[in-house]
């Protein structure tokens, strides 16, 4: 079950329960910032220099950073620390 905070960025997926909603931009859990892409993913920050070898993390709410900003997710830092591209496809809930 989503916790009601979050039912604003998510939608209803038949297959998969609840996935984030494409587009929303708002306040997520413990008034945290919220940025989900076109396709779905949460905004790590801005892209980095390289575009090689891009990394996909998937996970739960860690993942997802349930209660943090996007840029303070861990597929965020790992953006940053590797200078790769992470898209952020966990899922909260």
């Amino acid at each position: 079950m989503i916790p009601t905070h979050n039912l604003l960025s998510y939608i209803h997926h038949d297959l998969l329960g609840h996935v984030p909603r494409p587009g929303f931009h708002g306040s997520g859990s413990a008034n945290s910032l919220v940025t989900i892409d076109a396709d779905g993913l949460q905004f790590g920050g801005e892209d980095p220099i390289s575009s090689d070898h891009t990394i996909l993390a998937v996970g739960d709410s860690y993942t997802y950073g349930e209660e943090v900003n996007d840029t303070e997710t861990w597929p965020a830092q790992l953006q940053r620390l590797t200078g790769r591209r992470v898209l952020n496809a966990g899922v909260s809930g």
